[in-house]
């Protein structure tokens, strides 16, 4: 087995490749942000949106580093949501947000399988795939993420 001196450049090359490695996987660990309770309620032309997606996106500060998950919602027949994350924590992370607003899951296909229109979109895009909303969690949550939207 042969051994390299401790002050070698291949040393130095693997310690500086397992302090970056160390670093970048803090980042990304639960650990790197906070969760904290976001609750509101959302209206379309002053009435509940029932049904809809509400879905909160973290906004990446500095040089790409992980701003922590994104938090989504249903809103109930009165429009109230409470966020929680893809995987299930509740609340959103601290901080300043892209919110977008959906009428129906974004995901659901706009037509069936014959053909026919299935729903229409009636929140406007720039609530949603144009967003231009935008939320700061505040460091002690909040119960009034509320948006109120218009379509005209």
């Amino acid at each position: 087995m042969r051994t390299i001196p401790i002050g070698s450049p291949r040393v130095c090359h693997l310690g500086v490749t397992a302090l970056t490695l160390a670093v970048t996987c803090t980042a990304c660990s639960p650990a790197s942000y906070k969760l904290v309770p976001v609750s509101g309620v959302v209206s379309l032309d002053g009435q509940p949106l029932a049904g809809g997606i509400v879905n909160f996106q973290p906004m990446i500060l500095g040089s790409g580093a992980n701003a922590g998950p994104g938090s989504t919602a249903r809103t109930g027949t009165d429009g109230r949501f409470t966020l929680a994350t893809i995987r299930g924590a509740q609340g959103a992370v601290v901080g300043d947000h892209i919110v977008k607003i959906y009428s129906f899951n974004a995901e659901t296909a706009m037509r069936s399988a014959t053909g026919d229109a299935l729903e229409r979109e009636r929140v406007p895009s720039r609530y949603n795939y144009t967003s231009d909303l935008t939320f700061n969690v505040p460091a002690a949550g909040t119960e009034q993420a509320d948006f109120q939207l218009m379509t005209k």
